[in-house]
């Protein structure tokens, strides 16, 4: 596998959750509790999505979340055993915050497991020890992410689907955040509340970080809708690259998804989101290839979107010349 390759597939089922994170990105688009209206990913598209990514694609992995709270789709069970049907041998794992599951109880833990699930992985930002007690109920295995400390997250998750179910309980990111460097708090690209930030150590960045970033080279995330933002801290969608119709592969190959893909191996995030972004990039940057094939036009037209646009002096023909055009770019 090239690991330049599609490797995950995250889906956001619902846009809204039952919680209000203020450390969140949800931030940017739901204000207040009034805002946090649910919208739900339709059934068929689901569905299409299911069969072009099992049929296009083998072994990897699907994420369920993102943008919302998944499990408080009324037809969770239908998505989840779609995707395990056309996809077999894909690795299938939801993130939630647990409220749904002290509601519903051990059964329905269970019964997202018959379904075709293979991780369940649980931030209990609150009503943690109720949700454990819902857990234990169920007899699934559960790993306490802090107390029992696995040796790789998400890489534990890497293993075939079906040789073991696991629910994995992390406690509330906001008051551990940074005790295990694989577990922090970022700005969600800008999208996050500043204010709140401030209080966990975190401050708008200056600059834009001069990093690689592998997400949009390993992952993509469809939305409730099909749109496709460019990663899954995009909330506002301030990059799509394209909307899912009938076929995953085609926009991951396609010139908008090159485009970006080529301005973040070359460290040059000069466009909205990733500007204002303080993610460090994730692991294996090291590992990435270069597009070989990329749209002039489509590169052109990040410049033009780029944050930075009116304060520099840009050559418009930077692209041409190895991206050394661009160096003064970023200068201030």
């Amino acid at each position: 596998m090239s690991l330049n390759s599609l490797y995950c597939l995250k889906i956001c089922p619902v846009e809204g959750c039952n919680r209000f994170c203020k450390f969140c990105g949800g931030y940017s688009i739901w204000k207040t509790k009034e805002d946090r209206k649910y919208k739900f990913m339709d059934l068929e598209l689901a569905e299409k999505m299911a069969f072009s990514f099992g049929n296009e694609y083998e072994s990897k992995r699907i994420s369920i979340g993102q943008f919302g709270e998944p499990l408080l789709h009324p037809n969770i069970f239908d998505i989840i055993q779609a995707f395990r049907s056309y996809g077999p041998s894909h690795m299938q794992t939801i993130f939630s915050n647990g409220l749904c599951l002290i509601e519903n109880g051990a059964d329905f833990i269970c019964e997202i497991f018959a379904k075709g699930i293979d991780f369940l992985i649980i931030d209990t930002y609150t009503k943690g020890e109720e949700i454990r007690k819902v857990v234990k109920k169920s007899k699934i295995k559960m790993i306490d992410f802090y107390k029992d400390k696995p040796k790789s997250f998400p890489g534990f998750m890497y293993q075939k689907p079906g040789k073991e179910k696991v629910i994995v309980i992390v406690d509330d990111l906001g008051s551990k955040a940074g005790i295990d460097r694989r577990r922090g708090i970022v700005n969600s690209a800008g999208n996050s509340n500043p204010k709140i930030l401030k209080k966990y150590g975190i401050f708008p960045i200056v600059n834009p970080i001069e990093s690689k970033c592998v997400r949009p080279f390993r992952e993509m995330i469809v939305c409730h809708d099909g749109a496709v933002p460019i990663c899954c801290i995009d909330w506002k969608r301030d990059c799509l690259l394209g909307v899912f119709t009938n076929s995953i592969s085609k926009i991951w190959n396609s010139k908008s998804f090159q485009a970006v893909r080529y301005l973040l191996y070359n460290k040059k995030r000069i466009f909205n989101p990733c500007y204002k972004c303080d993610f460090s990039g994730g692991n294996r940057r090291g590992f990435l290839k270069c597009p070989e094939e990329v749209d002039y036009g489509y590169l052109e037209r990040m410049q033009k979107r780029s944050k930075y646009k009116s304060k520099y002096s840009v050559d418009p023909f930077w692209y041409d010349k190895g991206l050394n055009g661009i160096t003064s770019f970023l200068r201030r």
